[in-house]
């Protein structure tokens, strides 16, 4: 999904970028990175010549004209007004040293310095003077000069064909001069080169060049890149040439040069290849480099073709615009749609989680209700043991006590038959019998209240002022007071029938109660509240 995305904002923003080899890609970059420090080769070429302009602060004579010679060399192809005042300097000088050689050089490099910046009529007759004069030492380096103002001539009136021919003409008539003096086997090469590329001989060029590009130094293999850039144009090898163009142009910066053509070639080229970015990026670099020198040609030629490589520039840059501008838009868009989806799946997630709480709520409360329930259904088994239990305690207490009874009768009756009429009457009399029933009948109420109410004398006494809390002396019996309060406990609230019940007169049930109130750490009506929540 990333890569496809990538893959989206690269095809918007990069529409016309070109496709090409990695070798064609990887010498590009370098000439990007190259001409982003182009600021610092002109920076070490203006290093070099602050140190010759200390120089001259302290040389005279010969010295003097040499150290002019040198600064001349600093600025050619670098600033072209400062090029000219050296020479005119350096003549001065070597007139003043009565230099012959020197005064021949000085008036040579200003008739190509003056070319360089375009006064083609001022080099051409300062060179007319010097042609009779000009010593054999001398003529290669005039015919060079020669050659190239002729050169830039022709190019200058191309659109003029009979005066552009007859600049073509004078510039092979001085090249083929410059091919019977020069003894350099690679300059001779490159001018060889240069013929046979202007007479159509393309492989004989290539042949040629390829000879001699590993041994080409300095400015040789500038003109041999160059060259084999133009072969490989004439040869449609588009690549190549794009390359070779790149390296000469790599090697152009790096010297420090200001006055060149192959990288302005290397912009048309990119420009027809569909990679308008650098095209326009090189343009702008080559013309600013032709105003700084100075080198009126190349402004011209960069005039001509500047137009239409940033009309094409701008044309991408609205292209590029109106595709960020949508894809600003559809980012917005996108990411509004993110948003509330987001706070939509916030208020779900949670309404979703207050569901889930009141869910939690909800089985806890019918674990708790079911807990109860589980209890409850305990709690009423257990009743039902027991009640099954006390029934059956007090119809076995109930045939008991009906046995007893039998058995008492029987026991009357025997003596009613023995004649012991004295002995029934004092049995009659005796309240043993009864008091022994009475007081069965109380332990088996004790006992079948505490079996139900197994921590009533504790919760009791939690009620009562601790120094007067109850101590059953028969810790399976309760006390007459704890009896009163056990019937209480039992729903049994009416006196009389408390008193009926436990066979106490009713002062003795208030004196009981009267006694308990008092001694109770709660007022009789909380006191009772609390007895019923034992």
């Amino acid at each position: 999904m990333k890569q496809a995305i990538l893959i989206f904002f690269l095809f918007i923003f990069t529409p016309n970028l070109c496709i090409a080899g990695d070798e064609t890609q990887e010498i590009l970059t370098k000439l990007d990175l190259t001409i982003r420090k182009k600021s610092r080769y002109h920076a070490e070429r203006r290093q070099s010549i602050d140190s010759l302009q200390q120089i001259k602060q302290v040389v005279c004579g010969k010295a003097l004209m040499n150290v002019y010679h040198e600064l001349y060399k600093a600025y050619a192809h670098f600033q072209s007004d400062s090029a000219l005042l050296y020479t005119k300097l350096l003549y001065a000088q070597a007139v003043k040293c009565e230099d012959q050689k020197m005064q021949e050089v000085a008036l040579i490099k200003q008739s190509l310095t003056m070319g360089i910046m375009g006064t083609y009529h001022h080099s051409n007759a300062q060179l007319d003077s010097l042609k009779k004069i000009v010593t054999p030492e001398g003529q290669l380096q005039y015919m060079h000069v020669r050659r190239t103002i002729y050169g830039w001539l022709a190019e200058y009136t191309k659109a003029l064909s009979d005066v552009q021919e007859s600049y073509t003409t004078l510039t092979e008539l001085y090249r083929d001069s410059i091919l019977t003096l020069e003894t350099d086997p690679i300059s001779h090469a490159v001018c060889m080169a240069d013929k046979e590329i202007s007479q159509g001989n393309i492989r004989a060029a290539e042949s040629l060049l390829t000879g001699i590009k590993e041994q080409a130094k300095g400015e040789q293999l500038a003109y041999t890149l160059y060259n084999m850039g133009t072969v490989k144009r004439h040869l449609g090898q588009t690549d190549s040439l794009v390359q070779y163009m790149a390296r000469t142009a790599i090697h152009d910066i790096r010297r420090g040069v200001t006055e060149y053509i192959a990288l302005q070639e290397l912009a048309v080229a990119l420009y027809e290849r569909g990679d308008i970015e650098r095209a326009y990026n090189y343009m702008v670099c080559a013309m600013e480099d032709a105003t700084f020198c100075n080198a009126r040609l190349r402004s011209i030629a960069i005039a001509e073709i500047y137009p239409i490589i940033d009309h094409a520039h701008q044309e991408v840059l609205n292209k590029e615009s109106n595709a960020r501008y949508m894809a600003v838009i559809a980012f917005a868009t996108l990411t509004l749609m993110i948003i509330c989806f987001a706070v939509y799946f916030y208020f779900e997630s949670k309404r979703l989680r207050y569901a889930r709480s009141q869910l939690y709520i909800s089985n806890s409360r019918l674990e708790n209700a079911n807990r109860l329930l589980g209890e409850a259904n305990a709690d009423l088994k257990k009743l039902d043991n027991t009640k099954e239990k006390y029934i059956t305690f007090y119809l076995n207490r109930c045939r008991s006590y009906i046995e007893n009874m039998d058995e008492y009768r029987k026991d009357l009756l025997r003596l009613a038959k023995a004649g012991k009429q004295n002995d029934i009457v004092k049995q009659l009399k005796s309240g043993q019998y009864f008091d022994e029933e009475k007081q069965r009948f109380f332990n088996d109420f004790d006992t079948a209240f505490l079996d139900t109410h197994p921590n009533f004398v504790q919760h009791f006494n939690e009620l009562l002022q601790p120094e007067h809390r109850i101590t059953p002396p028969n810790g399976g019996h309760l006390t007459p007071e704890l009896r009163i309060f056990a019937l209480i406990r039992l729903g049994v609230k009416d006196i009389a029938e408390i008193a009926h019940f436990l066979n106490y007169s009713l002062p003795t049930i208030y004196n009981y109660r009267s006694r308990i109130h008092a001694i109770a750490l709660y007022p009789k009506k909380e006191f009772e509240q609390r007895l019923m929540e034992i």
